[in-house]
Order: C-alpha cells, then sequence, then structure tokens
C-alpha cells in the first residue's frame, strides 16, 4: 500500500483520535494535565488542525487515515517554523520507508525554502522519533518537563540560524 498525503479536513481528527500511537496520547494527556479524558482527545487535535498555518492527512490505499502533520508559525518575526505529527502505530511500523522518504524529498525542503528554523516538540521517551528526526538534520536543543513526561525540542537549521540582528 502506498502513502496519501492530502489536505486536513477536521473531521479527520476524531477519525484517527481513537487509533493514536501511544506516546501520541501521552503526549496530549500530559499538555491537558488534569483535563485529559479521552473523549477530548478529537476535539483537541481538531483545535491543531484548524489553528495549523498548513495540515496534512497521511493516508493509506483505502483512504485510512494513519496520520496528521503539518505546521505552523512558531516565531514569524525570526522566520522559525514548528512541525508536528499525530499518528496510528501503523503508519511507523508498517509505513517507515515511504515515510522517511517522502519527509526528506518533499516535506523538509518545502520547510525549509519557507522557514530559516523548524523544530518539532516530541516526548523525550520517544526515542524512534528522536532518532528519525535526528537522522533528518535535527538535533535536541533544549527540554523541559509538563504533566510528568519530559519533552526535547528539536530543531533544524538553528546552527546556522542568524537572528536578524546579527545580519
Amino acid at each position: 500500500m502506498k502513502l496519501h498525503v492530502k489536505p486536513a479536513h477536521p473531521d479527520d481528527a476524531y477519525a484517527l483520535s481513537g487509533g493514536l500511537c501511544e506516546s501520541d496520547n501521552r503526549h496530549l494527556e500530559a499538555i491537558m494535565g488534569e483535563e485529559f479524558y479521552p473523549e477530548w482527545r478529537g476535539p483537541r487535535m481538531e483545535e491543531q488542525i484548524t489553528s495549523a498555518f498548513q495540515a496534512f492527512s497521511i493516508t493509506d490505499d483505502d483512504n485510512r487515515i494513519l496520520g496528521i502533520w503539518g505546521h505552523d508559525h512558531f516565531c514569524p518575526i525570526m522566520n522559525w517554523g514548528e512541525l508536528w505529527l499525530m499518528s496510528s502505530p501503523e503508519l511507523f511500523s508498517t509505513h517507515l520507508r515511504e515515510l522517511t522518504d517522502g519527509f526528506r524529498r518533499h516535506i523538509l525542503p518545502k520547510l525549509d525554502g519557507q522557514y530559516d528554523v523548524v523544530s518539532c516538540t516530541v516526548r523525550k521517551d520517544n526515542e524512534g522519533l528522536r532518532r528519525w528526526l535526528s537522522k533528518s538534520g535535527f538535533t535536541e536543543t533544549y527540554s523541559n518537563e509538563l504533566g510528568g513526561e519530559t519533552f526535547a525540542l528539536m530543531t533544524r537549521g538553528l546552527d546556522t540560524w542568524q537572528s536578524p540582528s546579527d545580519s
């Protein structure tokens, strides 16, 4: 089966919310804190889609939603973008090679052309995702704790970035 990428629709959040991977469930639980209830995953994910600068659904040949990714202007003044991904376990376990190829060949060049720096916040325990991002040129630049989880800020382009005041 092949992966397909299409603009995300808010309804896609609800289609994916019940099948999120364990790491994404823990991520949502940490940021929502005591207000986390499993039935709130869909509305929180819909909010992520509708507030994003761009959001896309990743589907298979049967049009099953395996993931949703997007990006936002993390700091527009500094031309810094933030990348995010919510996925099912199947996206990485079954489609890793195709996902990686598409990410490196198509997504990263577009993000690199749009932003000077791209970042992604991940759970520090999600070693697979951290390693996957590292192999795509991201480095861990900061970490912090929230809701009993440690999160890492992974950045790409920060090593060559100059603030506008340095120019």
